[in-house]
């Protein structure tokens, strides 16, 4: 029997091996693959396999090599820098980058994180400040606000009339008030639900927005920006977010799937219409049952008893062949 995939729905690869990716990695890498399918991005199988092929690589890749070979290519391809500026960035590439090149540079920085990752991030920033200057940060030069937090765009205020530039990832979901805040953008013409308060940190401030991400394949860096924007009402709140989203849409298919949140857009697939794509059969385990997922018509196939086995083999020769 044919349905279709909720929103909820969770496509799980359950590799057992150590070299194999996990199942909430998998299951991000058919969803990824699936947007670029519905986009006309890829092409059939073979473009398919080899983009899952360099997803995989991609997230289980060591650490970036930043001060060595990617750093200098960002200082090289960074914009000119006058006055303090809310840096709104995506978490694509090596995305941490950004704050060391504005710290080399003697720039102060306040850094917008969340919660849960605020206590291993912490120490990583200071280290690589101290590696730069030989001495701990003082609150001027290097300061962190979790978004969570009420206040916190007081305190970001706070800082920027200390001079210091704000760096916030715009595709995070965090803040203190669960049912306010939100704007809506859309990314090939798929709606997305994301946080306004930088527009409005702008708005309060009249400090320009600058739009950056950055991608990286093998050593070369790829920094792409837009010029600064002013947002100065509440009518600019969605214009301005959805100008910074649209550095997603100039994305190849080999750095779409740099992007560690293209599932959230996966979920909102739904409201937009299925196209005339060929079936595009991908084997699946959706909570511990063996089924095929239609990229092509976004439906789950039931699979027959008798053949489980033989597409839990497919699928498990799939995740090891790259």
């Amino acid at each position: 029997m044919n349905k279709k995939m909720k929103n909820t729905g969770v496509l799980v690869h359950t590799g057992a091996d150590r070299n194999e990716i996990s199942a909430d990695d998998w299951n991000k890498g058919i969803k990824c693959i699936t947007l670029l399918y519905h986009w006309g991005m890829i092409e059939g199988y073979e473009d398919a396999l080899r983009i899952m092929g360099l997803y995989q690589n991609w997230i289980m890749q060591g650490a970036f090599k930043h001060e060595e070979t990617l750093l200098p290519q960002l200082q090289g391809h960074l914009p000119p820098i006058m006055g303090p500026k809310i840096w709104a960035c995506f978490h694509v590439g090596p995305y941490a980058l950004l704050a060391r090149a504005l710290l080399q540079r003697g720039e102060g920085l306040v850094v917008l994180l969340k919660e849960s990752v605020y206590k291993e991030q912490y120490p990583i920033y200071v280290e690589h400040f101290k590696r730069m200057f030989g001495r701990a940060p003082e609150p001027t030069e290097l300061y962190f606000v979790c978004a969570e937090e009420m206040g916190a765009l007081i305190k970001l205020r706070h800082c920027i009339e200390r001079g210091l530039h704000v760096l916030c990832y715009v595709d995070g979901q965090e803040g203190a008030i669960a049912d306010r805040g939100w704007t809506s953008v859309n990314v090939h013409h798929i709606p997305l639900d994301v946080r306004q308060g930088m527009a409005v940190l702008s708005q309060w401030t009249k400090t320009p927005i600058c739009p950056l991400l950055m991608t990286v394949e093998e050593d070369r860096l790829r920094v792409r920006y837009r010029p600064e924007i002013a947002v100065t009402c509440k009518d600019d709140y969605g214009p301005a977010l959805q100008y910074a989203y649209q550095l997603l849409e100039t994305l190849r298919p080999e750095e779409f799937i740099q992007w560690e949140f293209s599932h959230h857009l996966f979920a909102n697939m739904e409201s937009v219409p299925v196209p005339d794509r060929d079936d595009l059969l991908v084997p699946v385990d959706i909570q511990g049952k063996i089924r095929i997922f239609n990229m092509g018509s976004r439906q789950i196939l039931a699979c027959r008893e008798e053949a489980q086995s033989a597409v839990e083999d497919l699928r498990v020769h799939i995740s090891k062949i790259f």
